[in-house]
Formats: C-alpha cells, structure tokens, sequence
C-alpha cells in the first residue's frame, strides 16, 4: 500500500458524476471534491473530506484509482474526520 510521507494524504475519490443508475452526468462546474482517506500521517484513516481539486495528484495503484493532496489541501473533515 502506498503511504504518504511529509504532510500529503492517500484519497479514494468518490464518483460524484456517476448516479445509481450507471447514468454519468456531465458536469461543467469546479467544486470542491469528497473522497475517503486510506492513508495519513495526521489524519483519521476512513474519515471523509473535501479536498481542492487544484492540489490533488491522480495515482492509480493496483487498479485503483486515488488522489494524493496535501493535508492542507483539505478542506473540510465530514463528521469526526480528525
């Protein structure tokens, strides 16, 4: 498993533009992401965020797709996220 090292956060990125249908809806706006963090230094594994897209590092590992941002690319912890 990947594990980030000087401040920088492991994210499984959620699919926001993928309804339950299997419908992918197009999306024109920039907004802030969510995702569920599987690896930090200082922060809660499982918790979830929202983080700025503009710092995020696409990784694919294992067929799986993450994004790498920096703890103070977050911007908000959902629930008890620290």
């Amino acid at each position: 498993m990947i594990q980030p090292v000087n401040g920088y956060v492991l994210i499984a990125p959620y699919n926001e533009n993928v309804r339950k249908s299997g419908l992918i809806i197009a999306d024109t706006k920039e907004k802030p992401t969510r995702g569920t963090i599987v690896a930090a230094e200082d922060w809660k594994v499982g918790a979830e965020v929202l983080y700025s897209k503009f710092g995020a590092i696409e990784i694919r590992y294992e067929d799986t797709d993450y994004v790498m941002v920096r703890g103070r690319d977050i911007l908000a912890g959902i629930d008890d996220a620290v």
